[in-house]
């Protein structure tokens, strides 16, 4: 349970200051800036979560388009990361705590 909670954390700090970014003049930005720093940690959010979509790609057996989603993961890196713990890796993760729910 402790991992979604953080992957869900990943996706609200990736997305949520990812977008903000957006939305900034150029002008605005300055090495000391603020949001130079929530650029960083977007940055170093997004690959931690990346790394960790793919070492559980590696890990299951159980994937549905097993091909596909590796060329996803591989292709669109940082962003794919973010679907695949939406379309993956979070449905099977909560399957799997109901079952063990209802053995023990």
């Amino acid at each position: 349970m402790f991992k979604l909670y953080i992957g869900l954390a990943f996706c609200v700090i990736t997305l949520g200051t990812g977008i903000s970014t957006y939305f900034i003049s150029s002008d605005s930005l300055s090495p000391n800036n603020f949001y130079n720093k929530i650029l960083t940690v977007t940055c170093y959010t997004s690959v931690v979560m990346w790394i960790w979509m793919m070492s559980d790609y590696f890990k299951r057996a159980d994937i549905k388009h097993k091909v596909f989603w590796g060329w996803i993961l591989v292709l669109f890196n940082l962003i794919a990361g973010l679907i695949y713990f939406m379309f993956v890796y979070f449905p099977n993760e909560r399957l799997r705590l109901r079952q063990s729910e209802d053995v023990g």
